[in-house]
């Protein structure tokens, strides 16, 4: 008798499926680990070359190999915390133009702070060539000739030095930059886009990034403190906004020519100018 033919694969046949389907599927889970680890391994040079965990470091923790609740960072932010920066940067000003929005939009993402879903190579790229974190120590400018260069011109221009207002400590953040060609490049970053608070001390050092008690080290007295409103490293907008030293009108009016002495371009930018009561009175376009 014939043997009949079999309408369906035998047991054997399925078992054998998924003997290889359990072998392919056990690969691509340890394919998928590797690159998790590699992930991993790149935050791990980043915080050695940087002193920091990006922000999306914690996102990318799927395998929790990284304590995000826990562990803290060497100034006591939990690594889920986002710096003073990177809150400004996520959280936005709520006077901002539809296009200064675009800005800050791009450089969230850029930075891996949005929520947008990306590629695991998309990641490797922002978290690898990307990591717009400030470097530990900012790279300022410094010598006497332009210090004194800038006391002088406030000296010509009727000004006095700015004294501290608010003393009230805050959590701020130095930036690390270099000026070439006439523009601000922010160090370790991409893209030099943003609003960023300066000043300028009494020595003639720039010092850029969030809060003016914290850039100035708590001086009582600074050349300039103020707003600047940075793209692509030219700066596109200046005002006299500080908390903390709330300089007059008439004590910002030489702003301009401060930091045209310290080798910036400030030509076409917007010069706004607010009373110490934080009230916008007076905006300027710059020769």
């Amino acid at each position: 008798m014939k043997n009949p033919i079999r309408l369906f694969p035998s047991f054997g046949f399925f078992s054998a499926f998924l003997d290889q389907f359990s072998s392919a599927f056990y690969l691509l889970k340890e394919l998928d680990i590797a690159i998790l680890n590699l992930r991993l391994l790149l935050v791990l040079l980043c915080q050695l070359l940087f002193g920091v965990y990006p922000l999306a470091a914690c996102n990318l923790n799927e395998l929790n190999h990284l304590k995000c609740h826990t562990d803290t960072l060497p100034d006591g932010r939990y690594l889920w915390e986002m710096t003073s920066y990177e809150k400004a940067l996520y959280y936005g000003d709520p006077m901002e133009t539809a296009t200064e929005r675009q800005w800050r939009l791009r450089q969230v993402k850029e930075m891996g702070l949005s929520d947008i879903s990306l590629t695991v190579s998309e990641q490797l790229y922002l978290m690898g060539h990307k990591l717009s974190l400030a470097l530990p120590s900012s790279k300022l400018m410094s010598g006497s000739a332009v210090a004194d260069d800038l006391v002088r011109q406030g000296k010509e221009a009727g000004q006095h030095l700015i004294r501290l207002k608010d003393a009230t400590p805050q959590i701020g953040e130095v930036l690390g930059y270099t000026i070439k060609e006439s523009k601000i490049l922010l160090s370790g970053r991409a893209v030099s886009h943003g609003k960023f608070d300066f000043v300028i001390s009494k020595n003639g050092q720039l010092c850029l990034g969030a809060g003016h008690h914290t850039l100035s080290g708590g001086a009582k007295e600074v050349l300039a403190a103020g707003q600047l409103k940075i793209y692509n490293g030219q700066i596109t907008r200046i005002s006299n906004w500080s908390g903390h030293y709330q300089p007059s009108i008439e004590e910002s009016r030489h702003f301009p020519d401060l930091l045209r002495i310290l080798g910036l371009d400030v030509s076409g930018a917007k010069f706004q100018l607010y009373n110490q009561e934080g009230q916008l009175l007076e905006t300027l376009r710059l020769p």
